[in-house]
């Protein structure tokens, strides 16, 4: 398993067979690892957003004061 593949085809899915303390243990691990994919998911779209607010905000910064003042001749 590589590091940060949370998902189901990475092999990160354990097949639950039976009962017991590996059985526990198997749907511990699988509902872990949806879990941990699912806050990703949300950790990503976040990081996207606060990009894009980045981007917008220095844009206004830059139309609002200018490097280089515009000059009239």
């Amino acid at each position: 398993m590589e590091r940060g593949k949370w998902h189901r085809g990475a092999g990160t899915h354990i097949r639950v067979r039976g009962g017991g303390e590996i059985a526990q243990l198997a749907e511990a691990f699988n509902e872990m690892t949806a879990t941990l994919a699912s806050q990703r998911e949300q950790l990503v779209q976040t990081e996207r957003v606060a990009a894009w607010r980045e981007l917008a905000r220095r844009l206004a910064h830059e139309l609002r004061n200018p490097l280089f003042p515009c000059r009239s001749p």
